[in-house]
């Protein structure tokens, strides 16, 4: 009954990437406090780092984000 909804996001990128790349993007959690969620992302093509990243989500109950998005 609980949802993410996005609270920021940051990309630095390092390397470009080509029509026909495979990319690897991996994330993992950097912090959790309280209900706000905060995870870094890499971007990796074979070896070399494509971008990095971080992204933050508040954790909600479904019905308030509902509520939320009724109002705009």
């Amino acid at each position: 009954d609980e949802e993410g909804i996005g609270t920021m996001v940051e990309v630095r990128h390092m390397s470009p990437a080509f029509e026909g790349d495979v990319l690897e993007f991996t994330g993992e959690v950097e912090s959790l406090e309280g209900n706000e969620l905060i995870c870094t992302v890499r971007v990796l093509c074979g070896s070399r780092l494509i971008a990095t990243g971080r992204t933050g989500q508040k954790i909600l109950k479904r019905s308030r984000i509902d509520r939320m998005m009724q109002k705009l």
